[in-house]
C-alpha cells in the first residue's frame, strides 16, 4: 500500500501495487472504505506486465479522484471509484503524488523533476518547468497560485514552491541531505515534511523563509522521454522552449549511426510534439531494437534511449 487519503471522516480510499513474485508482472489496486476504515473493499484491480503499481491518489470530492503511479500512469473516476479511466500522461516516467485543489485544477509531481498540470480535469496534462532533475516525492497545492513539491535524491533533501501556479519555482531551506518522501500544508505559511532516517521537517512564517528568494531558474529546453516507451510503430518525443531557438532532433542507432532527421529549424517559445513512426530517411521501415534521439539548440544537447519492438 501506497498513500490513503480520506475526503471526510467516513469515505478514504488506499492506492498501492506489487511485484507478483519471481515473474515480470505487477497490480495494482484501490481500496475503498464508507465507515471509517471499519472495513476496506476492493474497487479497482488488475494485474499484468503492463499493470504498473499505483503510488499516490487524492480526491476533490466525493465523486472526483485520480491515481498516478509508475510508467506514467493516470486514471480518473467520476463516479467515487466505482469506475476508473485511464487518462494520457505523455510521459513514461514514475509519477509519485497527485493534488487537486477543485474537480478541473490539479498537479502531478515525479521522476527526474516531473511535474504535470491539468486545468481541464485531466483529459490535456502539460509539462511544467520546476528547474531540477531530482525526484519529486510529493505535491500539494493549496490554491490555484501556491504549491510545494519536496523530494530529492541521495545526500539531499529537496523543498520546491510556487506563488503562480507552477510558473516559478522557489527553493527552500531544508536544513537536512536526507530527501523527502511526504510532507502536509495546513496553510500558506505552516507544513511539515518526512522522509529518510526518520527525517521530520517543519516549515512555518517567517523564520524559516529567508528574505531573499532563491529563484530556481528553468532550463531554457527541456526534452522528456519519448512515449510509449516501448512502442510500435510510432512514438512522440515532447519538447519545450523558453525562448526562441534553432532546434535538430535527430534518431540514431545503437552503432551512432543517423537514422532520421526529425526536425531542423528556427522555433519561438513553447512547447512541440514529434512523431517518429519507426522510419529512417528513405522512409523504410527500420528494425527492432535500441534507439536514441538527440536534441540540439545552441550549447543544448541531450540524448535519451528508446526501445521499438515490433
Amino acid at each position: 500500500m501506497e498513500e490513503i487519503f480520506f475526503i471526510d471522516s467516513e469515505n478514504g480510499w488506499i492506492a498501492g501495487g506489487d511485484v507478483l513474485g519471481l515473474s515480470q508482472d505487477s497490480e495494482r489496486y484501490v481500496l475503498h472504505t464508507s465507515d471509517g476504515g471499519v472495513n476496506w473493499e476492493t474497487q479497482y484491480y488488475s494485474s499484468g506486465i503492463t499493470d504498473f503499481r499505483f503510488m499516490g491518489i487524492h480526491f476533490s470530492d466525493a465523486d472526483n479522484g485520480w491515481v498516478v503511479g509508475e510508467a506514467g500512469t493516470i486514471f480518473h473516476t467520476s463516479n467515487g471509484g466505482i469506475d476508473w479511466i485511464e487518462q494520457t500522461s505523455n510521459t513514461n516516467v514514475h509519477l509519485w503524488a497527485v493534488s487537486f485543489i477543485n474537480n478541473m485544477t490539479g498537479w502531478i509531481s515525479g521522476l527526474d523533476g516531473t511535474i504535470l498540470f491539468t486545468n481541464d480535469g485531466g483529459l490535456n496534462w502539460d509539462f511544467q518547468n520546476s528547474g531540477v532533475t531530482e525526484s519529486f516525492t510529493d505535491i500539494q497545492f493549496l490554491d490555484d497560485m501556491h504549491g510545494w513539491a519536496v523530494g530529492g535524491a541521495l545526500d539531499l533533501a529537496l523543498a520546491i514552491y510556487t506563488e503562480d501556479g507552477g510558473e516559478n519555482w522557489y527553493q527552500e531551506e531544508t536544513n537536512t541531505t536526507d530527501p523527502f518522501y511526504g510532507m502536509h500544508f495546513v496553510d500558506f505559511e505552516t507544513g511539515w515534511a518526512v522522509g529518510y532516517n526518520g527525517t521530520i521537517a517543519h516549515r512555518f512564517e517567517p523564520s524559516s523563509i529567508p528574505d531573499e528568494k532563491i529563484l530556481i531558474p528553468s532550463h531554457e529546453v527541456t526534452v522528456h522521454q519519448n512515449y510509449p516507451n516501448p512502442f510500435n510503430p510510432t512514438t512522440t518525443i515532447n519538447y519545450s522552449l523558453k525562448e526562441n531557438s534553432k532546434v535538430s532532433l535527430n534518431i540514431y542507432n545503437i552503432k551512432g549511426q543517423k537514422v532520421k532527421q526529425l526536425v531542423s529549424d528556427q522555433f519561438p517559445s513553447g512547447q512541440y510534439s514529434v512523431i517518429w513512426n519507426g522510419t529512417d530517411d528513405n522512409n523504410k521501415s527500420v528494425s527492432s531494437g535500441i534507439y536514441f534521439y538527440k536534441l540540439k539548440s545552441g550549447d543544448f544537447e541531450k540524448t535519451k534511449k528508446m526501445l521499438l519492438m515490433k
